[in-house]
């Protein structure tokens, strides 16, 4: 009843899920209904999870622990590639292995790893981690930029140098022809704003 009920739930989690489920005690005195249950505010996901078993004619519940891993597929560099190097579909290979036992941060889509740049050497057939990888930068170090200022009716926009190299999002330095330097976040390709980008 409880392998059942996860095996519902963590479809998603991989191509193939394994579950271990503790074994209770096998009789329940005056029980004719058993109902299998999540604790309230559960996340379903792998490792080590607690399922609930409720008896529908008589207020008892106990607990059991369960073991979920999951199985399926992700992305890893088909050599050692050097830090700075623009990874590209050619450059991945796609392997099978446990979901559940990768380091946490892993990226295990190719869309997620496709353009970005090492930031360290990246070792052949080893997962890829987010800490490994950075965006393009679309701002570079001495690079023309504009620098933007705007709020309620008014855009004022500078043109100058860039000062750092960042990606979208990142706070850059950029001196003016005046020499003056300000800082700003990076918003688009060569385009850096005043004003930190606003989250959704």
């Amino acid at each position: 009843m409880a392998h059942r009920l996860l095996a519902e739930r963590t479809t998603h989690l991989g191509e193939r899920v394994e579950i271990q489920v503790q074994k209770g005690a096998r009789h329940w005195d005056q029980c004719h209904a058993l109902s299998a249950f999540l604790p309230e505010n559960s996340t379903v996901q792998w490792g080590r999870m607690t399922v609930g078993i409720r008896c529908l004619n008589a207020p008892h519940t106990r607990y059991l622990q369960a073991l979920i891993r999951a199985f399926g597929h992700y992305w890893v560099p088909r050599e050692n590639l050097p830090a700075g190097t623009e990874l590209t579909a050619a450059m991945l290979k796609r392997v099978e292995g446990e979901l559940s036992a990768l380091p946490r941060g892993a990226l295990r889509e190719r869309s997620q790893i496709i353009g970005k740049i090492a930031s360290r050497p990246l070792r052949s057939s080893r997962v890829l981690q987010r800490h490994q990888l950075k965006s393009r930068p679309l701002v570079s170090r001495r690079q023309p930029v504009t620098l933007i200022a705007s709020g309620q009716g008014f855009h004022i926009a500078r043109e100058g140098l860039a000062m750092d190299e960042g990606t979208e999002g990142e706070k850059v330095r950029v001196r003016l022809h005046n020499r003056k330097i300000l800082s700003g976040y990076v918003t688009g390709p060569s385009l850096v704003n005043i004003h930190p980008p606003t989250v959704p």
